[in-house]
């Protein structure tokens, strides 16, 4: 997207700007590294193993303690991950899942919780949202008075 013209334009792709220096995108991209620097921030940090098989996706499993999450280890958007995986079968298959994404496969703690973006703009916060992941809500259905039969 583009805003302004001229001289005052600014172009945007997702969360990147033509100001986003290529370091921070970089840093952001590796998740080991974004994991390992964010209790220095005190935010709360999965455990996680980075895996290249099933069995050591199973064996970090076990180790870490269910539930987990898989993932690819340089994959975006969401691809490939699949979460709250709770037995080693589940993990096996959210290995191959991830396998279609990335040869490394992050294998790391559920934390259950709320999702959330920040929109900071020369260093000022301005936006916050929480996402919602896509999902179904299924509602007991009851019967009319007048279906129901005597």
């Amino acid at each position: 997207m583009q805003l302004g013209h001229g001289k005052y334009q600014q172009r945007i792709q997702a969360t990147v700007t033509g100001r986003t220096s290529h370091i921070a995108v970089e840093l952001a991209s590796d998740k080991e590294e974004t994991t390992r620097s964010s209790p220095r921030s005190a935010l709360p940090v999965p455990r996680q193993e980075l895996v290249q098989s099933e069995a050591q996706a199973v064996r970090a499993a076990n180790r870490i303690g269910y539930p987990v999450v898989t993932k690819p280890y340089n994959g975006n958007h969401g691809r490939g991950i699949s979460i709250r995986l709770t037995s080693d079968d589940e993990v096996k298959q959210g290995f191959a899942v991830a396998r279609e994404h990335s040869r490394s496969i992050i294998v790391e703690t559920y934390l259950e919780g709320d999702d959330h973006r920040l929109l900071v703009v020369n260093g000022e916060l301005v936006a916050a949202t929480r996402r919602t992941p896509g999902h179904v809500v299924a509602t007991a259905r009851t019967r009319s008075p007048s279906s129901s039969r005597s």
